[in-house]
């Protein structure tokens, strides 16, 4: 079993559930709402988010 995949499904559902209630959501919103002090870990983050489908 691939643990990635098995994560990313996960994650796809969780961003088509936020993206319901919030449809706007976006990567440059998510990043202009959250900002961090450590620039590698935003981008993580954004990396993962898209990868699971928000754009």
């Amino acid at each position: 079993m691939c643990w990635r995949g098995v994560y990313v499904s996960q994650g796809a559902r969780f961003v088509a559930e936020v993206l319901r209630t919030n449809p706007q959501l976006s990567l440059e919103v998510f990043r202009q709402r959250l900002p961090f002090k450590d620039q590698a870990q935003l981008d993580r983050i954004g990396d993962a988010l898209r990868k699971a489908g928000l754009r």
